[in-house]
């Protein structure tokens, strides 16, 4: 037994907290050594909220078939509590972890509670079995902060959001995936069907087939979850607006064109904001020829301003620009403003992705 949990000591986060005997007792006590080395190869991956509702769940599911990875299957998640998610990330915001990440939990609670998501078993195909599915996955997920990722990672090719919103989550190992299975499953399923589904082998064919019986079980809701996109959509909403009072300032906006999504989350975000710090420099007097404007036409080009200058945001500029255009009849879609607004939690990182990238800079991993 303990060669065998040294063997995931070195790379595990949850295995260097203080607390971890208390977690490895615990998960040992409850479902003994044979069920934890059946899930050796097998590894929970969560859909998240933004990635289902988004209808990315599908794509991203063919992606990893792709590249090697079966679906052993599938489940749609409902009604879920903040007690759930909490739990989900309780060491992601303890006090012990290095980059304790409770700006993204505190963020999310809601969206887990509200929206659904999916929870998968995943293992690896046959073809390289010498590799297990953590291996695989760490790899092809991305940065967790998808602006910092890279072209053929989920988190880039997807277009996450936000390192909040950055579409999937992945146990790190066997003894999380049994610890994070059992925040959403009776002990009983674990070491009954879940057990047995380790010891299956499937085709692409099935795992697609798994995961579309779960997806469409889920509605999607949202627009297109791209966060470049979402910032320009509520631009737009507002030129036009102003397009009696400050037409200049509506055509240049409405004259950008945002890079195709294949360029990936950051080239998007750069292009962006190299418009917009065009703006920003400009004398907005100059976009209106009227002699005065309208106090609801000034209102509107105040919120304009504090969307231009992104490396700006925190949580209190975008609730106030929410509430602008909420008294002017005007409303932020819920997912475009979820997306600005988690931007603002993490502005350091969304900062960091428009600075130039060096040969040294590496990308930093997390597991939200």
């Amino acid at each position: 037994m303990d060669h065998f949990i040294e063997k995931y000591r070195a790379n595990s986060d949850l295995l260097k907290f203080r607390r971890r005997d208390e977690v490895l007792t615990n998960i040992i006590e409850s479902f003994g050594l044979e069920v934890l080395k059946a899930f050796e190869n097998v590894q929970l991956l969560i859909l998240k909220p933004d990635a289902v509702c988004s209808g990315k769940a599908l794509g991203i599911t063919e992606f990893l078939v792709e590249h090697g990875v079966e679906v052993l299957g599938a489940w749609p998640l409902f009604s879920l509590s903040e007690h759930h998610y909490e739990e989900l990330y309780r060491y992601n915001i303890d006090l012990d972890h290095k980059k304790p990440m409770v700006g993204a939990v505190w963020h999310l609670r809601n969206q887990f509670v509200d929206h659904p998501s999916i929870a998968c078993l995943i293992t690896t195909t046959p073809g390289i079995a010498e590799r297990q599915v953590y291996e695989v996955t760490r790899s092809l997920k991305g940065d967790s902060t998808p602006l910092m990722s890279q072209s053929g990672q989920i988190r880039f090719d997807f277009n996450g959001a936000s390192k909040a919103m950055n579409l999937v989550h992945m146990s790190d190992d066997p003894i999380s995936t049994l610890r994070e299975l059992r925040v959403f499953f009776k002990e009983d399923f674990i070491r009954g069907p879940l057990h047995t589904l380790c010891d299956r082998r499937r085709t692409d064919d099935t795992s697609r087939s798994t995961m579309f019986q779960a997806a469409r079980c889920v509605p999607t809701q949202t627009t297109d979850a791209d966060f470049p996109a979402a910032t320009l959509r509520v631009l737009l909403m507002i030129t036009s607006q102003l397009a009696t009072e400050a037409p200049p300032f509506s055509k240049h906006i409405e004259s950008f064109d945002l890079p195709a999504a294949h360029n990936g989350p950051r080239e998007r975000l750069l292009a962006l904001d190299g418009f917009f710090q065009t703006l920003v420099k400009k004398d907005f007097s100059t976009f209106c020829p009227a002699t005065s404007l309208s106090f609801r036409a000034n209102a509107l080009l105040q919120v304009s301003k504090v969307l231009l200058e992104m490396r700006s945001w925190d949580t209190q500029r975008i609730r106030y620009c929410r509430g602008v255009l909420k008294s002017f009849d005007m409303t932020i879609n819920e997912w475009d403003f979820q997306m600005l607004f988690s931007n603002a939690v993490f502005n350091d990182a969304l900062k960091a992705a428009l600075q130039p990238i060096t040969k040294s800079s590496t990308p930093l991993e997390g597991a939200i």
